[in-house]
């Protein structure tokens, strides 16, 4: 197909150089197209889209692809309107067509408040006559504020231009694009000069940006570019082209490391390969490495540095690896011995990583080293949270932001990005419960893998994220997710049962949804079950929830969000033995017994105090509901 496809598009572009109106042979597409202003999108053969934005005097090339790339890369660049800046250069900017048509961006989360991701200078003009009630409301946004946040913030103010520029600012402040953010302020405030109302003359005046370069029609520089690339470009030569400002950092002089800012598509990956080519062929036996997050990435890294390479001489001392590639040859080279350390499932016990942290942290096999957590688990547990991800969690931050002889500073470290601070007593027990968990995980590992085709399982609600998340940390699991799909290298497909995950969106055009039997001819012997979660009880045991005694209970999913003291209680007196002092229980066997006496002995209720004994009969009263009307406990 490609070799179909290439001639047809750059016959369109040969044929760009020699017409007085270039692109009046191009059929433009069936369907208009307002998610950008002025934008016209040509059908360029073979399933491709040009997508234009023209006034009377400028036509500005934004992006060529197929259909479903062009129609993903304008839901990104909705509001996209030109600009000349205030160094007199061409600047992209992002603008809600109204206030009914608000641009969307996807939030990223971030370790510092929303109004603090730009100067004060700047927020101050921006929320010039806004009420306080909403400057508060704005002043809560912390690791992440989404459009449908920010619209619901805005609407207390009240003149809709207002309205408009502050949510357009803040959404892409949210975004990540702070730069884009600045620049629709500067809009507003006259430092950017919309293209409309830009004269003949002073369009002709406007410099090269960073992301924009001119060729005025008919000049030689556009001859010969249009020539050029219509007899010989490829694929590559498209993903390599460089504009001037971008080619003064490939060939940049630094005393020391340097380190290249930007927003998604400004070319950083481009940079970064030309001047690794720069960097050995100036140096006859210099070797360059290219380090990159996944090995499909550094698959399409290679392959441009192949195309941009002068000869094979330069080409053969460019090493282009993925990070996780890079450790493992470097494990091989110095630990040759300890290859098998590093597998997902244990070489020992043939049992994957999660099962053994359950065992581990859940005291199990008459291993009770976990114990020394206890009084973190239930401080976690009293406020909703799932102790044992938690827990895990901060391991796994724990050993890489610090190496074994710097683990002290963690006592008094600064943790961003995490709801609920840990006290220094609580850090030592994470210290003293992580040193445990190396010690009984020192056969088991965890690296790298990627493949051809990857199904990732489960992703339904409520494993997608985990029930028992943190709202405000849930975007972790959604950066697990992103890793998880990045190790496909061909096929990704996201497999589900009953109701999808909340981030798997049945209406977007980036996911296609079908039924298994419309991807793979299914053999009836091999369809199984919805895989089953990590079981909550010990062995193979089959006894309900209300069957577990006092603190196997309160690692359950049902005993989050019960107070403290009525954690401590039924962690002292449901002791799996029971005691019965002058004809009265005053300790329980299991919580069954316990509940069976809260709705019948008066005493018992005392005992727990009137407070506490209330909220956990209606607890146990709860599970038992939900166990009669057939629900999975």
């Amino acid at each position: 197909m490609r070799r179909n496809v290439r001639p047809t598009r750059y016959w369109h572009l040969g044929r760009l150089q020699v017409d007085s109106s270039p692109l009046k042979d191009l059929p433009v597409t069936n369907n208009g197209e307002s998610r950008i202003k002025h934008c016209v999108k040509y059908e360029l053969g073979g399933g491709y889209r040009l997508v234009t934005v023209q006034t009377d005097k400028v036509v500005a090339f934004c992006f060529a692809g197929t259909h479903d790339d062009t129609d993903r890369w304008l839901d990104s660049h909705g509001g996209l309107t030109l600009g000349k800046g205030q160094d007199g250069a061409w600047e992209p900017v992002y603008k809600s067509p109204s206030i009914d048509d608000p641009i969307r961006r996807a939030p990223v989360a971030a370790s510092t408040p929303l109004l603090e991701r730009m100067e004060n200078h700047r927020v101050d003009r921006l929320l010039e006559g806004v009420p306080a009630t909403v400057v508060r409301k704005l002043a809560t946004f912390e690791l992440v504020a989404t459009p449908e946040q920010l619209e619901s913030a805005c609407r207390g103010i009240e003149s809709i231009d207002r309205r408009v520029l502050v949510y357009d600012v803040l959404c892409l402040l949210a975004s990540g694009n702070r730069q884009a953010a600045e620049s629709r302020l500067d809009l507003e405030l006259g430092v950017v000069t919309e293209i409309d109302d830009l004269s003949g003359t002073e369009l002709l005046a406007v410099l090269d940006g960073d992301q924009m370069r001119t060729l005025r029609v008919g000049s030689p520089d556009h001859e010969k570019w249009l020539q050029s690339f219509a007899r010989n470009a490829g694929e590559m030569d498209w993903l390599l082209f460089l504009h001037p400002e971008q080619a003064a950092v490939v060939n940049a002089d630094f005393n020391g490391p340097a380190q290249l800012s930007g927003v998604s598509g400004s070319g950083k990956t481009c940079v970064a390969i030309h001047r690794a080519v720069r960097l050995a062929t100036a140096r006859g036996d210099a070797q360059v490495l290219v380090v990159t997050l996944n090995r499909s990435l550094a698959g399409l890294i290679q392959r441009l540095v192949d195309a941009a390479a002068p000869d094979e001489s330069v080409r053969c001392r460019i090493k282009v690896s993925s990070f996780f590639q890079l450790c493992q040859e470097l494990l091989a080279e110095f630990e040759p011995h300890n290859t098998r350390h590093y597998a997902d499932v244990s070489w020992k016990l043939n049992e994957h990583i999660d099962e053994v942290f359950r065992e581990y942290y859940r005291c199990w096999l008459n291993n009770d080293s976990a114990n020394v957590l206890w009084p973190v688990h239930d401080s976690l547990v009293a406020q909703g949270i799932c102790a044992e991800t938690y827990v895990r969690e901060e391991f796994d931050w724990i050993r890489s932001a610090l190496v074994d002889g710097e683990r002290s500073r963690y006592l008094s470290l600064e943790r961003l990005g995490r709801r609920i601070g840990l006290l220094e007593d609580a850090r030592k027990r994470l210290l003293a419960g992580l040193s445990a968990w190396e010690a009984k995980m020192w056969d088991i590992g965890v690296t790298d893998y990627e493949f051809n085709m990857v199904v990732i399982l489960n992703c339904s609600q409520g494993v997608l994220p985990p029930d028992g998340t943190a709202k405000e940390e849930e975007f972790r699991h959604g950066c697990k997710l992103y890793v998880a799909m990045t190790r496909a290298r061909d096929e990704l497909y996201l497999s589900y049962s009953g109701e999808p995950s909340q981030w798997l969106d049945i209406d977007s055009k980036s996911l296609t949804f079908m039924e298994w039997t419309g991807v793979v001819a299914l053999r009836q012997n091999l369809v199984t079950v919805p895989p089953a979660s990590l079981s909550q009880l010990q062995g193979d045991s089959t006894a309900g929830v209300l069957q577990l005694k006092g603190r196997e209970f309160l690692y359950v999913p049902d005993a989050r969000g019960l107070s403290l003291d009525a954690i401590r209680k039924i962690d002292d007196l449901v002791d799996g033995i029971g005691l019965i002092r002058k004809r009265q229980r005053v300790r329980w066997r299991n919580m069954m017994t316990l509940h069976e006496d809260l709705e019948t002995k008066p005493s018992t209720r005392l005992l727990f105090g009137p407070v506490i004994g209330v909220e956990v009969q209606e607890r146990l009263q709860a599970i038992t509901r939900a166990t009669s009307a057939g629900k999975p406990r």
